[in-house]
């Protein structure tokens, strides 16, 4: 888990990003391609206040233009939610996708914003125990 303070106007740009390329997931997402896998959504989920935690959501499916998918990580904060709970997705709440073309990760914008704020060391690592490559 990382935390992000708010305000962070790089990870707004990015979340911004994500919401606005979302068609190009759509797009994979129905196109069938074999080529395509790992489709995941990131979700922001309220809790406390003013507080939010953004979850990955697989086993992405689009029903009658609504995203339904499954919580991929244990929430931290968020107390309704478990791991495997399958949801249908508030678009609105949207802040990032992803999916792999072979291996190559598409969208994953949070995820490459991450990996551009790591030391050299920190991205060799992550880059080394990732199961995917970024495009150059």
């Amino acid at each position: 888990m990382i935390i992000v303070d708010q305000g962070d106007k790089e990870m707004d740009a990015a979340i911004a990003r994500g919401k606005l390329t979302l068609p190009n997931f759509d797009s994979a997402l129905l196109s069938r391609n074999s080529n395509y896998t790992g489709f995941a959504i990131k979700v922001r989920f309220a809790y406390g206040e003013n507080n939010g935690e953004h979850i990955w959501l697989n086993e992405i499916q689009k029903v009658n233009e609504e995203y339904v998918g499954l919580v991929n990580n244990e929430p931290e904060y968020v107390t309704d939610l478990k791991l495997r709970d399958t949801i249908q997705i508030n678009k609105q709440d949207i802040s990032d996708w992803m999916y792999f073309d072979d291996d190559i990760l598409k969208g994953g914008f949070t995820i490459k914003l991450f990996r551009a704020r790591m030391t050299p060391k920190e991205r060799a690592e992550f880059d080394s125990g990732a199961n995917y490559k970024f495009e150059k």
